[in-house]
């Protein structure tokens, strides 16, 4: 195993070759500043043999010194070590970052081949399933409807309010349609695919109820599409039978369309629409006309 260079021994080597580089140059300025054959100064001729001796006596010093260092073998980073000899200083700075970018490469490959050891082990564990039958297992219960189970909130509804009348006109597994009686005011029916609620549709009392046929007037298409809003706003995934009770409620506030003011511009008809007000809030059950209603905040 090579020893560490003596700091000692490296800084005279330095000052010797430092030496050897000034002769050196002294003989070449000499050469470059050399007068014509026929003038009469032989002062070059004299100044040579000096310089050459200056020279020899130098590079034996530095072969002395070279001889008693114990020089370690070189880092070898392919042909990137030749960049240390570049003289411009533009080049030479690209020798550190060379250095730092072989580095992190030898850090970043050591950490890819822990991680295919860990993918590796977390494989083997996996149990091996046939994707097709994690394909099918998955669209089957994708696929299973809750049966409708409202009977105890509309007997409820019915007893609780006796302007309301709510009855199952299609009563089926999966796809069930109840038809709701408000007063004299308006009429509305509403289909349902288990217990989730998926169209609502409301005309006025004296139309004919169809359930994808438009209401004639344009109070109650408006009322309509603030039933579908009503429908999304009170959607519950895990509580499907507080979702109905609330959309429920939210419908039955529609019993004073005719007497309520807006609570904002306290008028009965809009001055602009001239409409009642239609929209009623998901919370509080206040009236407004659909241009004075406050923004909705979804939960």
């Amino acid at each position: 195993m090579n020893r560490l260079v003596n700091p000692e021994q490296l800084n005279t080597a330095i000052k010797s070759f430092y030496k050897l580089r000034v002769s050196i140059t002294k003989i070449f300025r000499n050469l470059s500043n050399k007068q014509p054959p026929n003038h009469e100064n032989d002062k070059f001729d004299i100044e040579l043999p000096a310089l050459a001796k200056s020279v020899n006596i130098n590079l034996r010093e530095l072969e002395q010194i070279f001889e008693g260092m114990s020089i370690p073998l070189p880092f070898n980073i392919d042909k990137n070590m030749y960049i240390t000899q570049e003289m411009i200083d533009d080049r030479k700075a690209l020798h550190t970052h060379m250095v730092n970018v072989n580095k992190l490469a030898d850090i970043i490959e050591a950490h890819s081949s822990l991680i295919q050891i860990q993918s590796r082990q977390n494989y083997q564990q996996i149990p091996h399933v046939n994707p097709e039958i994690m394909v099918q297992r998955g669209n089957l219960q994708n696929n299973i409807v809750v049966p409708f189970q409202g009977d105890k909130i509309i007997n409820n509804f019915n007893r609780s309010f006796k302007n309301m009348d709510i009855k199952i006109t299609n009563a089926s597994p999966t796809n069930t349609v109840i038809s709701i009686t408000l007063g004299r005011v308006l009429k509305a029916l509403v289909s349902f695919k288990g217990m989730k609620m998926e169209w609502v549709m409301i005309k006025s009392f004296a139309e004919k109820l169809e359930l994808y046929t438009e209401s004639d007037h344009y109070v109650f298409r408006r009322i309509t599409n603030n039933a579908h809003a009503a429908m999304l706003y009170f959607y519950s995934r895990s509580l499907p039978e507080k979702a109905l009770c609330s959309f429920l409620t939210w419908l039955h506030s529609y019993i004073n369309l005719y007497k309520e003011r807006c609570k904002r511009c306290r008028l009965h008809m809009h001055r602009y629409s001239m409409l009642h007000p239609v929209w009623r809030e998901f919370n509080t059950l206040e009236p407004y006309h659909n241009e004075c209603k406050p923004q909705v905040v979804w939960n």
